[in-house]
Parts: structure tokens; sequence; C-alpha cells
């Protein structure tokens, strides 16, 4: 008897490649953290009214330089336009704009360079800047109001991916109502039904098991028996489980 080592095999038959970079992963991490929202298209997602006009309200007593430096470094013009014209909502983006000037100290420099930081800005929109600005120079208001508001959005947005990961598995047409699981797989293997053919191996697992897009990149979904419900349910697992799930199967 042969262990089914790997994953992998199946995994490239149908061509699905489940691995992240650990630069991918910090960039993840730091997204999240600052607020960023990325669609999977690639663009930047819109900032919802609440958290806009929350970031308006805080962007205040800050020292506005112009030189484009690390947010961590000093606050630029160029930052707070980029972050101010990603605001779809007008009204709100309105009143940042006012509020630059009115609530802020801008250097000689930043006064002198205005307009062109504004055009420079609304070329390069992206409303979560701003939380990124008030993260290092308002840290309470951040903590208190911001942070606050990012976990519920994120929250929200979590839900949502869970319920089109469902409809995704939906259309991945997983039968809850086979009887038919691993164990099951496990046992024609354990019997020689599989005959050391791989092809026959990965034809059962696409019954129980499935690779679904999700919140990190892609998961996997397989069918088990809950035995509390006493029925089929579809569990979510880490590429590890899996492995150590399929290297119990012995061909």
């Amino acid at each position: 008897m042969t262990h089914l080592a790997s994953l992998r095999e199946i995994l490239d038959s149908w061509n699905v490649d489940i691995e992240i970079t650990f630069k991918d992963y910090v960039d993840k991490v730091n997204m999240r953290e600052f607020g960023w929202q990325i669609t999977e298209e690639g663009t930047i997602d819109k900032m919802n009214d609440e958290i806009a006009q929350s970031c308006v309200n805080g962007l205040k007593n800050l020292e506005i330089h112009i030189y484009p430096q690390p947010i961590h470094m000093e606050v630029s013009l160029l930052s707070i336009f980029s972050g101010i014209y990603g605001i779809t909502n007008e009204q709100i983006r309105a009143e940042g704009m006012k509020n630059i000037r009115q609530y802020n100290k801008l250097t000689t420099n930043a006064e002198k360079n205005y307009g062109e930081a504004s055009f420079n800005g609304e070329r390069k929109p992206n409303p979560w800047i701003l939380t990124k600005i008030l993260r290092y120079y308002n840290k309470d208001y951040y903590e208190q109001t911001i942070k606050p508001l990012l976990k519920q959005n994120y929250e929200v947005k979590k839900q949502q991916k869970i319920s089109d990961t469902v409809q995704q598995i939906e259309k991945h047409e997983i039968d809850l109502k086979d009887p038919f699981t691993l164990i099951d797989v496990s046992s024609k293997a354990l019997n020689g039904k599989y005959e050391n053919k791989l092809e026959l191996v990965a034809q059962d697992l696409l019954k129980v098991i499935k690779i679904v897009p999700c919140q990190n990149g892609w998961c996997f979904t397989i069918k088990e028996y809950d035995c509390i419900a006493g029925k089929n349910t579809i569990k979510y697992k880490t590429k590890t489980a899996i492995y150590d799930q399929l290297r119990s199967i012995r061909l």
C-alpha cells in the first residue's frame, strides 16, 4: 500500500494554485489593519458615508506638508487630497475640502503648491488613506471612532463573502443529500476499489471537496456528516487540515 501523499497532483489537474507569498500575506494584513479595501477586480472599494464622514471629522489640528513623504513620517497635502477625492459622497467630500485649511496648519510650501497638490490628488483618489493618516496622527480618535467602524465594515463584508461563497458552493453542486463522504473514499481505497488510479480518487473527491474563492484567496469546503445535526453539512477547512485528512487515505 502507498499513501495518497500529496494533494498537489489533484490541484494541478484542477488547474488551481492556492499558494500565497509571504509578501502577499503581509500586504493583506496591512490592508485590513488600515481599512484598505481592494475588490476582486483590483479596484479600490467605495468607502461608506459613515466612515467617510468620521474621517473628515477627525482630520483636524494636523501640520500638513507639501512633500509626499511616507505617512508615518508626516502628513502631505497630496495624501490628504487623494483621500478626500476618493470620497464619493459630494457633500462629505466638499466638507473635507473646506476643512483642510479651516482646521489644519499648512506649511508655506503647502500653501504655495495647494492647487498642484489638489490636481495630483484628484488623479489618484483613495479614501482609505485617510484612515491611515488618522491612525498615526489622531490615535485616540482612530481607536475610539474609526477602528470600530472599520471592524464593523469588515464584518459586513465578511458575511457577504460567506454568503457569496455559499452560493458558489451551490453552483459547484456538492450534493448534501448524497450520503457519500470522505470516509467512503477511504473505505474504497482500503478495499482496493481504486486500483491505484489517482483519477478515480479525484472523481470521488469532487463529490465531497471543493475549492472556492473566499476572503483570503481560495479555501477548501468539504462535505462531512454532523452527528449532532444528523445530516451532512459543509465545513470550511484549511489546506493543512485537508492534507492531513487526505494522507489518511491509503491506495
